[in-house]
């Protein structure tokens, strides 16, 4: 996955794979003729702006890689509108003339050639804690509080810790390192009495000692409000250009009423605006509130409104759904307006309820909108918008299946007043082929099954539902997603029977030894080097297609890059890792399998490790598993690719 200035610009999809030492382009959006747009990012990319950044996530969301371009291009700098590359590959960050770009191939070998300018400013990432969410948004004494908190940092991470006060008095500390998924970490605050303020703050240390660190607070509250009083009640989504910039997001708003003849907090409302996904446009806060039998506007975010709320787009125009939700996520009230409206006499309307907090929603002029008040009493020749259901719940089951798996698809359906669901249809599409079958009601859910397929088929769906008043209208909006079918009954690997058995600083090789009885496939086991707690940062190495299987018995070996064993460069592909590999170092080496468990540690010496601090040079000898694959380790003579001398000596430090 690759993040450009905070937001996900690309994420890999099945089918996508980078060849071993090879290159795999991701190109600017909606650029050239690229004949997949799911090699395409979601936003533009500029050679020229300030502090330009793009950071590149495993599948698990923890960092990879990063760069970043602080420099503000747009001026009469030489560099304005270069390339930028690292030489060589992997290597330093550079400045570079576009005549020299080497998309899909090797970068320059040196920076002693024609069209490379000068190095960029150093990068490094800044050691951050964010905190992504709290849940619930709004506390009750019911509630545990979930907080889920971002560590970035190019270094490893030794912990991470909540510290945190209850109305002043402190509370014991929660070690939260082992909560972690991705760069994210899970901290939980039981639940506490009414009244209670609650200041936490989630602290992370790396393997410098350097530490980084994000607060909050909340407050736990009773929920006495009655939100089912609360209506959406006009929306204007056509807007009207600012002057000086021409923004067409100016004055668009959401109306709230409020029926009641009490006023109500909006702390924790919101309203989510979907336009295929499920977007939070607005959020309550503790210094909004709608009077009784009143109103309370959501306004758009401009450059001429900077204190505007509104932080997703709005169309008067596109087929929407805009749904509003009490604090603890119950719907209590939807606005859904399926047609297109773009090339019709409809562009450009508000909508209104008629009348006013309870009626019907209407097409009406944007000239007779009653933002703040009372809506029409009349329909006049107001056209009505078609009542429209929608969806709730949808699921498949299983996520990710096999080719040995029916794939079952759940969604619940929502009719207006006085409606009711006449069918509710699932499409899917197979090599381009689409086809349909209706789903059945079971229980509360309409079901329908995808059967299963070949490994490596991608499936994509959606649902719609008609009405039974109106059933040549279709409603598909946000109900929409793929699957892809991996291969079905593989026996299962036991990854224990995979050792990490020699480190010979000489060939500059790490030994992999099968002591079981069956095969054990590579992909996706990684060997980490001089890392406090493993995976942190980058692997030395990591399994791919090219690594194939270790057989039983067998021994295979990997090679630091650019290493010349004989003479002669070792290119296995598959079987190259980073470098850094010495006899006279102190040392780390840990092996995992693909879900991440240790499957076996080299130690020699305490942390720091590396080129800086060094040891007892043990050449000729190498670091041995001995007796082979079982023994502690000792050094003894080189044995790679055949099993381990039968005895050695201790390794000094």
């Amino acid at each position: 996955m690759l993040d450009y200035g905070g937001k996900t610009t690309w994420t890999g999809v099945a089918g996508q794979i980078v060849p071993a030492k090879g290159y795999f382009v991701v190109l600017g959006t909606k650029k050239g003729s690229y004949p997949d747009s799911q090699n395409m990012m979601s936003q533009g990319l500029s050679a020229n702006n300030a502090n330009v950044n793009l950071t590149l996530f495993d599948p698990d969301g923890a960092t990879i890689d990063y760069y970043e371009k602080a420099e503000d291009l747009n001026s009469s700098t030489t560099l304005k509108g270069k390339v930028h590359q690292r030489i060589p590959d992997g290597g330093t960050w550079y400045y570079t003339e576009p005549a020299i770009a080497s998309k899909g191939a090797a970068n320059p070998a040196s920076d002693d050639v024609e069209g490379v300018l000068e190095p960029m400013a150093a990068m490094e990432i800044t050691f951050t804690v964010t905190i992504e969410s709290v849940t619930p948004s709004v506390v009750t004494p019911d509630d545990d509080v979930v907080i889920v908190a971002k560590v970035v940092n190019d270094k490893a991470i030794t912990s991470v810790v909540l510290k945190w006060t209850k109305d002043g008095a402190a509370q014991a500390d929660v070690d939260i390192t082992a909560a972690k998924e991705g760069n994210n970490y899970t901290a939980t605050i039981a639940k506490q009495a009414d009244g209670t303020v609650v200041e936490y703050t989630i602290e992370a240390t790396d393997e410098t000692g350097a530490k980084a660190s994000k607060s909050g607070e909340y407050t736990v509250a009773v929920i006495d409000a009655d939100y089912t009083q609360l209506v959406l009640n006009e929306i204007n989504g056509t807007g009207q250009p600012e002057a000086g910039t021409g923004d067409v997001n100016a004055y668009k708003y959401y109306e709230l009423y409020n029926k009641s003849a009490v006023e109500i907090p909006l702390l924790g409302v919101k309203i989510y605006y979907d336009n295929g996904t499920k977007n939070l446009t607005w959020t309550g806060t503790a210094n909004d509130v709608i009077p009784a039998n009143g109103y309370f506007i959501v306004m758009g975010r401009t450059s001429a409104n900077p204190a505007g709320v509104l932080l997703t787009g709005l169309s008067a125009n596109s087929s929407i759904e805009c749904s509003l939700e009490d604090p603890l996520g119950t719907l209590l009230d939807k606005f859904t307006k399926v047609t297109d409206t773009s090339t019709t006499t409809d562009e450009n309307q508000c909508f209104q309820r008629i009348p006013n907090g309870t009626g019907n929603w209407y097409y009406t002029p944007v000239a007779d909108n009653t933002k703040g008040t009372v809506n029409p009493s009349a329909v006049g020749s107001y056209k009505q918008i078609t009542p429209a259901p929608w969806f709730g719940s949808f699921t498949k089951t299983p996520t990710s299946p096999t080719a040995d798996d029916d794939v079952t698809v759940k969604v619940t359906v929502t009719t207006p007043a006085g409606e009711s669901v006449g069918e509710v249809i699932l499409y899917t599409t197979i090599n381009s082929v689409t086809t349909n079958s209706a789903m059945s009601l079971v229980g509360a859910n309409y079901e329908g099954v995808i059967a299963k397929q070949a490994a490596g088929e991608t499936v994509s769906f959606y649902v719609v539902a008609k009405l039974v008043s109106d059933p040549t209208l279709n409603y598909s909006t946000s109900k929409t997603d793929n699957v892809t079918f991996t291969a079905g009954g593989a026996p299962t690997i036991d990854y224990t029977k995979l050792v990490l058995n020699e480190i010979d600083g000489n060939s500059k090789a790490v030994e992999l030894y099968n002591s079981g009885t069956v095969a054990i496939s590579l992909l996706g086991v990684t060997l980490w080097k001089n890392v406090v707690t493993a995976p942190s940062g980058t692997s030395w190495w990591t399994g791919t297609e090219d690594s194939g299987s270790i057989a039983p018995g067998a021994y295979v070996i990997i090679v630091q890059t650019g290493q010349r064993p004989g003479g002669v460069t070792y290119d296995v592909p598959g079987f190259i890792g980073r470098n850094g590999i010495s006899t006279s170092q102190k040392v780390k080496f840990e092996l995992l399998d693909p879900s991440e468990v240790s499957l076996g540690v080299f130690q020699r010496g305490d942390y720091p490790w590396g080129d800086s601090n060094s040891a007892t040079n043990i050449a000729p000898n190498s670091f041995q598993r001995i007796p082979n694959a079982t023994g502690d380790w000792k050094m003894a003579a080189p044995t790679n690719e055949a099993a381990n001398a039968a005895t050695g000596d201790d390794i000094p430090l």
